[in-house]
C-alpha cells in the first residue's frame, strides 16, 4: 500500500485526531481570510489558497514518492468536488467576510451538517443518516443557536447579502461531502492524491476568474498578513483537505460535516482574545452544547463503519 506522509494517521491512528485538528484549523480560517481580505480581492484570496496547498500537497506527492498518474474518470469527479468544496464556496466565504463578522460566519457555517444530512438522505442512498447523527447534529445547532444568541440581536449590523453567501457555500458543502464519498473515494486512489488534484483543478479553475477581475493586488500586504495566509493556503488548504478526505471515508459524511462544530469553538475563542469581540454568557454554553452534539454524530457513524467491508476500505486508501 502506497502512502503519503499525510494519509498515515487516518488509516493507523484512526480518524478522531484529523477530526479535531480540521476543527481548529478551519475555525482558525475565517481569521485567516479576513488577513488575505486586505491585499487581496475574494476571488485573489481564493485562487492563492487554493494553488499553495495545491504546491504543498504536490510537495507530499514527491516525498512519498507517489504517482500523479490518475484516471479521468476520476479528475471529472474531483474537478466537481473542487467546484463544490473550493472554488464556489471559496468565493463566496471571500465575498461574505467582507461584509459580515468572522463570528456571524463561523456560526452560519454550522448549519453545513444540516444540509449535508437533507442532501445525503435525498439524493445519496448509499449513505443513511443514525437516529444518534441526527440526534447530534440537532443538539449541535442547538448549541450553535446559542452561541450565537438567537433572539438577542446577535446578528448584529451584519449585510443580509453576506449571510445569503455563506448559506450558498454551505450548501455548496453539503453536496461535496456525499458525493466525494460516492464519486471519488471508491476508485483507489490515496487521500493525499485525489485533494492533490482537487487543489489543483480548483487553482485551474479560479485562475481565469482571478485574472479577469482586473485587480490582482488590493493594497501592500503586512507581513503578518502574508505570514496568515500561507497558514490559510498551507496548512487550512493543504494538509486538511487530506485529512478531510480520510475522515469523509472512514467516518461518512454527516461525521465530516459536523466539524463546522468544534470550527465554532475555535472562531469563537478567536474572536474574544484575537478580535476583542464580547465574551457572553450564552458562548460557553452554546460551545458545550456543540461538544456534546459532535460525540453524539460521532457515535453514530460506528453503525455505518460497521458496514463497510475491510477489503474496499483497504482498497481506497491504497
Amino acid at each position: 500500500m502506497t502512502t503519503t506522509p499525510g494519509d498515515t494517521p487516518a488509516h493507523e491512528h484512526g480518524w478522531k485526531g484529523q477530526y479535531l485538528l480540521l476543527g481548529l484549523i478551519w475555525g482558525s480560517s475565517f481569521f485567516l481570510i479576513d488577513a488575505g481580505l486586505t491585499f487581496l480581492n475574494p476571488s485573489g484570496v481564493t485562487f492563492w489558497r487554493s494553488l499553495l496547498g495545491a504546491l504543498t500537497l504536490s510537495g507530499l506527492l514527491l516525498m512519498g514518492r507517489t504517482s500523479f498518474r490518475i484516471d479521468r474518470g476520476t479528475l471529472l469527479h474531483l474537478w466537481v468536488v473542487a467546484l463544490l468544496l473550493n472554488v464556489v464556496p471559496g468565493l463566496l466565504f471571500a465575498f461574505a467576510q467582507e461584509r459580515v463578522s468572522t463570528v456571524v460566519a463561523s456560526i452560519v457555517n454550522t448549519a453545513t451538517p444540516i444540509m449535508t444530512l437533507v442532501v445525503m438522505v435525498a439524493l445519496f442512498r448509499g449513505e443513511r443518516a443514525t437516529h444518534r447523527q441526527v440526534l447530534g447534529v440537532f443538539i449541535g445547532l442547538g448549541g450553535a443557536l446559542v452561541a450565537l444568541g438567537v433572539g438577542e440581536g446577535g446578528f448584529g449590523q451584519n449585510d443580509p447579502l453576506g449571510v445569503i453567501a455563506i448559506f450558498g457555500a454551505i450548501t455548496c458543502y453539503a453536496f461535496a461531502f456525499p458525493y466525494a464519498r460516492k464519486h471519488a473515494l471508491t476508485r483507489g486512489h490515496n487521500a493525499s492524491k485525489l485533494a492533490t488534484w482537487q487543489l489543483i483543478l480548483a487553482a485551474v479553475t479560479l485562475l481565469p476568474i482571478y485574472l479577469a477581475s482586473g485587480n490582482l493586488m488590493t493594497a501592500l500586504p503586512s507581513l503578518g498578513a502574508v505570514i496568515g495566509f500561507a497558514l490559510l493556503g498551507i496548512v487550512a488548504s493543504g494538509f486538511a483537505y487530506v485529512w478531510n478526505f480520510n475522515v469523509v471515508q472512514r467516518a461518512g459524511s454527516a461525521v465530516a460535516s459536523s466539524v463546522t462544530y468544534p470550527t465554532l469553538i475555535v472562531s469563537l475563542v478567536i474572536g474574544w482574545l484575537v478580535l476583542g469581540e464580547p465574551f457572553t454568557w450564552n458562548l460557553p454554553i452554546g460551545a458545550l452544547l456543540i461538544v456534546v452534539g459532535s460525540a453524539i454524530a460521532q457515535q453514530g457513524s460506528m453503525r455505518l463503519l460497521a458496514k463497510l467491508s475491510r477489503p474496499s476500505a483497504a482498497k481506497i486508501l491504497r
